[in-house]
């Protein structure tokens, strides 16, 4: 199955990336430069729904705690929501440690708000209605540079 991806901004500094199908070695790299951190001052937060996600593997569970790793340095990070159990243990066994690991929530409104953290910016009108699609992200298994990317709006 081919890994389906959802971008909104929900505010200038908070994202929330919307993935379905399978994040495996031929679709991490794809995916990775939807996460990469926006140009920009101060922190930068990344909710990821995985609650469509079907299936992960090591290099998508590397991914997610790499890029937690690399907005945490900033004093944002990577934070997953609605997972399954299977990819929470399989991102604290990557990390190495739990302090490491992307957060778990279980649903993008409480992920929005621990982002928010207290007296933040209020991200509270999240609505999965109307956002950006790419589609076929990780087909043509065998050659991840021939993957076709149809944008939906």
């Amino acid at each position: 199955m081919n890994l389906s991806v959802r971008l909104l901004r929900v505010h200038a500094a908070t994202f929330v990336v919307t993935v379905a199908g399978d994040l495996d070695l031929y679709s991490a790299p794809l995916l990775s430069p939807l996460l990469a951190p926006p140009p920009g001052p101060g922190p930068r937060h990344i909710v990821l729904d995985a609650a469509r996600l079907i299936f992960c593997d090591v290099a998508g569970a590397r991914l997610l705690t790499s890029t937690h790793q690399i907005l945490k340095e900033t004093g944002g990070g990577l934070v997953i929501a609605g997972a399954p159990g299977s990819l929470r243990r399989l991102t604290a066994l990557v990390a190495g440690h739990p302090a490491d690991a992307p957060a778990h929530h279980a649903d993008v409104p409480e992920a929005l708000r621990a982002c928010a953290g207290p007296g933040g910016e209020d991200v509270s009108p999240y609505a999965p209605r109307h956002l950006p699609s790419f589609r076929g992200l990780g087909a043509g298994r065998g050659a991840p540079t021939g993957a076709r990317v149809r944008r939906r709006t």
